[in-house]
């Protein structure tokens, strides 16, 4: 019985050391994806006035930004980060309503002003990106914690059963 609670207790450290690894990958791999955003909005300065002849080019970009946020969302969230999937609804919702709202002005705003739009719609990226990788840095740390109550238990146990 000893035994069997031993070999339990080693499962789930090593079942959350994995979940802590996977944690890891995809913070990596949303660290990355602000990164990419963050160029793209450093690319835009507050001087900027891109005049419509370039806003097209423009607009191909942020679409692209616009589908790899929502390629990486669609892949899901490690185990507990997922939280409230309404949530992550309703920001990329939000999202997609700035970025309609830049393609439909492209023609029809100065120059300044679509910057302006567009560094809004960026910076909103970046802060919902952000938000989830807040959400897995919170997991993780609660994985390594569980992790170490179930070593430490398990290290506890297995001297008491030698003892």
């Amino acid at each position: 019985m000893d035994q069997e609670i031993l070999d339990i207790l080693e499962e789930e450290a090593l079942y959350h050391s994995q979940m802590a690894e996977e944690y890891e990958t995809r913070l990596g791999e949303y660290g990355e994806l602000r990164r990419s955003v963050q160029a793209v909005l450093d690319s835009y300065s507050e001087e900027d006035e891109i005049g419509e002849e370039e806003r097209e080019d423009r607009m191909m970009e942020l679409l692209d930004i616009q589908d790899e946020v929502q390629e990486k969302l669609s892949e899901g969230l490690p185990g507990e980060a997922a939280g409230d999937p309404s949530a992550l609804t309703l920001g990329m919702n939000e999202l997609f309503e700035k970025l309609n709202a830049v393609r439909e002005s492209a023609g029809t705003v100065e120059a300044a002003e679509w910057t302006a739009q567009v560094r809004d719609l960026l910076v909103g990226h970046l802060d919902f990106i952000d938000a989830v990788i807040d959400d897995i840095e919170a997991d993780r740390e609660r994985l390594d914690s569980s992790r170490l109550r179930f070593e430490t238990l398990r290290l506890i146990l297995g001297q008491e059963a030698e003892a």
